[in-house]
């Protein structure tokens, strides 16, 4: 497909092909998910999966303003740290405001998948 080298160094690979890593797109489809719920574009039955933090609060807060969700503590790893709803809530409140408030749906995705790629080593085999 590249015709490079087999010992090449798969990031600038998929770089170059614009393609995402099997974690990223994990993570990608993950924010999806948020970005369709917070803007209640999701299906009725997750509609408590997540709560925003300006829910929990009466009064304004730094993370509030910011659009940042509640991070419910866990207990366990299993469960817990890899479940849905604490991984989509991580990698929300790592967004800046300006991602969060991008739309449409599709422009969103697009933007993310880019600063994924992006943010890729574009290593030099010697």
């Amino acid at each position: 497909m590249t015709f490079s080298d087999p010992r090449s160094h798969s990031e600038r690979l998929l770089k170059s092909l614009r393609l995402l890593k099997f974690f990223d797109i994990i993570h990608l489809e993950i924010l999806s998910f948020v970005y369709q719920w917070y803007r209640k574009l999701s299906s009725a039955c997750f509609a408590n999966y997540f709560n925003p933090v300006s829910s929990i609060h009466s009064y304004n807060t730094r993370q509030s303003q910011i659009d940042n969700l509640f991070v419910k503590s866990v207990h366990t790893t299993q469960y817990g740290i890899r479940s849905l709803s604490y991984t989509g809530t991580k990698l929300w409140n790592s967004l800046s405001i300006d991602v969060k408030k991008i739309k449409p749906f599709s422009s969103f995705r697009q933007h993310i998948k880019n600063s994924v790629i992006d943010g890729y080593n574009t290593i030099i085999d010697s």
